[in-house]
């Protein structure tokens, strides 16, 4: 794909297709800077001053355990990219541990 209109379109069609397991790659300019952070639960790990839009993102389309790769275009930041999954390190188990059972218990 080489624009977002045909790369919703694919997206849209694969997504009638019942599909939701399809990935598109798109071909866009490359971003400033490139952010990679991880939400997991009410945490989120290098979110910086974006951590209550990243949270709320998180809550709108129910991903308790997300990494987001975020780019900045002249000050503007865009989702570039969603994983419905984390890097688990020894550092965030609780974390993870803490989501799941606040999920379990009905929490989320």
């Amino acid at each position: 794909m080489t624009t977002w209109e045909g790369g919703k379109s694919v997206a849209e069609h694969r997504m009638y297709m019942a599909n939701p397991l399809a990935r598109i790659n798109l071909i866009i300019k490359a971003p400033d800077k490139v952010i990679n952070a991880q939400v997991i639960g009410d945490e989120c790990i290098n979110c910086g001053d974006l951590r209550p839009w990243l949270l709320k993102l998180s809550r709108d389309i129910k991903c308790l355990m997300c990494t987001y790769v975020i780019g900045t275009y002249g000050g503007e930041h865009v989702v570039l990219g969603i994983e419905p999954r984390v890097e688990l390190t020894m550092d965030m188990v609780s974390n993870v541990v803490r989501t799941i059972v606040g999920w379990y218990n009905g929490e989320w």
